[in-house]
């Protein structure tokens, strides 16, 4: 005897129900499998459509003494010739993130060192 499982209701596809799971603290594959996709759909179809191929979420916001704290502590860091990666790791954050960081609030100081970088460099 087969027996068929028929679901009761369709799941709801839809930005406000994805944007519910992903504040829910859900990724993109546990938010998917809620909501009856594949993963590779809902990035690639869905989120295209809804324009959240870049911003999904809220960006954070940072206040100036939370953004000079950073700053003082990866100066810091690589002063002690840390790498990015173990900076990153420290702070939190991806290495991504880190770099993005350090574009957006650091841009003289990276300038900076990479020129005193290469002067030293021997070829």
């Amino acid at each position: 005897m087969l027996m068929r499982v028929v679901a009761e209701e369709e799941p709801v596809i839809s930005k406000e129900a994805y944007l519910m799971y992903k504040n829910m603290g859900l990724d993109d594959y546990e938010t998917a499998r809620a909501m009856g996709l594949s993963h590779k759909r809902l990035q690639r179809v869905y989120k295209r459509e809804w324009g959240l191929n870049k911003v999904g979420r809220k960006p954070i916001i940072l206040s100036e003494s939370e953004i000079s704290r950073l700053r003082r502590k990866y100066i810091e860091l690589k002063k002690k010739s840390w790498d990015d990666e173990q900076i990153a790791k420290h702070m939190n954050m991806s290495r991504p993130a880190l770099s993005r960081f350090k574009k957006k609030y650091l841009p003289g100081y990276i300038k900076e060192r990479k020129v005193v970088v290469n002067v030293f460099e021997t070829k």
